[in-house]
């Protein structure tokens, strides 16, 4: 959900932290799957690539709901941001 609904609006370093460390814009986590612990040490240039792919897709418009967890994260995750 590439558009106006989703990921749209976010900047480049917004969407390489969310890669990387599994944070929206607002601080808040994305939780599961992001962050993938692979994933924190990529390359900038491989995260601008996925980046680079990502906003490449067709929009998608659609009703995007708060995320809920009904499942404890794991402690790498770090502590819960709520706002």
């Amino acid at each position: 959900n590439v558009k106006e609904t989703g990921i749209g609006k976010w900047t480049e370093a917004q969407l390489m932290r969310g890669i990387r460390e599994g944070i929206r814009p607002d601080g808040s986590l994305i939780g599961p799957p992001m962050p993938i612990h692979m994933y924190r040490g990529i390359s900038d240039d491989d995260a601008r690539a996925l980046v680079a792919y990502l906003l490449a897709q067709p929009p998608v418009k659609n009703a995007v709901p708060k995320s809920i967890y009904h499942i404890k994260l794991p402690r790498s995750y770090g502590p819960s941001i709520k706002k």
